[in-house]
This record gives C-alpha cells, structure tokens and sequence, in this order.
C-alpha cells in the first residue's frame, strides 16, 4: 500500500479521495466513507465495528486520520468534531 492510502476490505482509496467522513448510532455506530466522485455513500465504503474494545480503536484512528488530512467529520447530518 502506499503511504496515506487506505482499506476497507478490498477497496483502497487515498485521503485524497475523501469528501467527509459519516458517524450514524451512538451505541453501535455505523462509519461511511464519502468520496468525491459518488452521490451516496456506498455500501463497502461503511465499517461497522464488532465490539467495544475494536470501536474505540478504531475512532481513535479515524478521528487521527480525519485531523491529519483535514478531512471533515459529520455526525449524522450535522458537522461535528470528534
């Protein structure tokens, strides 16, 4: 993988290619990446996770590599900051 790239399953992207980054649910939330060149988030761009202790890493990084990239994070419909 190159530097600043990313995965989710198969898929890889840069940071580059992300328009915003999606939180939906609080108690088991659901992660979308939006990408520029799509209307809707797709459905293998959407992470969710399998337990607390996995959640909680993950939003760490992801909120790591929202404030490196200056990539904006929405909560729902509204923007929000982690």
């Amino acid at each position: 993988m190159l530097p600043d790239s990313y995965r989710v399953g198969p898929h890889t992207f840069t940071a580059s290619e992300i328009q915003f980054i999606i939180i939906k649910g609080y108690f088991k939330p659901c992660v979308g990446l939006q990408l520029f060149n799509k209307k809707k988030t797709p459905l293998y761009m959407r992470v969710k996770f399998q337990d607390q202790k996995q959640e909680d890493m993950m939003m760490k990084e992801i909120k790591a590599m929202a404030e490196k990239h200056q990539i904006p994070v929405k909560r729902g419909y509204g923007v929000v900051q982690l």
